[in-house]
């Protein structure tokens, strides 16, 4: 799972506009459920993080809803923190 483009991973940038390409376009239910796993929160407080409501990061990991714009840039955020601390 590459979440960064070449030029930010190895600067682990944090994603912004003018970085607006290097977060992917889609996210799969499981990449959704694995992120919040891995975080240790509950639906309802990764949708607190992220500026959601609970019943869409619950519609986003069953695959009902895809989640669009500042949410799937925040979930890239999440899953980028996850991967610099390994």
């Amino acid at each position: 799972m590459l979440f960064f483009c070449r030029v930010c991973l190895p600067l682990r940038k944090i994603i912004d506009d003018s970085h607006s390409n290097c977060y992917k376009k889609r996210m799969s239910p499981k990449q959704i459920l694995t992120i919040r796993k891995a975080l240790g929160m509950t639906q309802s407080q990764l949708a607190d993080r992220i500026a959601a409501h609970r019943v869409s990061v619950a519609r986003w990991e069953t695959g009902r809803n895809e989640p669009k714009g500042a949410y799937l840039k925040a979930l890239n955020e999440l899953a980028a923190k996850i991967k610099t601390k390994r």
